[in-house]
């Protein structure tokens, strides 16, 4: 399991979220990761945009599918990048 797989699964799991969920988040992430042969964390907006259309427009995706893979991938961004940039800081600031 990787680093960051392992950040999102405590995470998810500290704030309860349900097991299906966990799963289908991690799984979108994975996809997500699959699709460039690099790790999330390094992908550039560029690309989750093309990932996104995509999505939207080869694998003709319903609204409610897109929806929810682009909740997965705003979840990523916004909860678990900003939490290890935080963590980051405060054992920057610590040492």
């Amino acid at each position: 399991m990787t680093h960051l797989r392992k950040q999102m699964l405590d995470y998810m799991s500290s704030k309860k979220f349900s097991k299906s969920y966990i799963d289908f988040y991690i799984s979108c992430i994975a996809k997500l990761a699959k699709f460039y042969s690099k790790s999330p964390d390094k992908l550039s907006y560029d690309e989750v945009q093309e990932h996104l259309l995509f999505l939207q427009n080869q694998k003709n995706l319903s609204r409610v599918d897109y929806n929810n893979a682009l909740s997965a991938i705003q979840f990523f961004n916004f909860s678990i990048m900003n939490f290890l940039k935080i963590k980051h800081l405060i054992l920057t600031y610590q040492t």
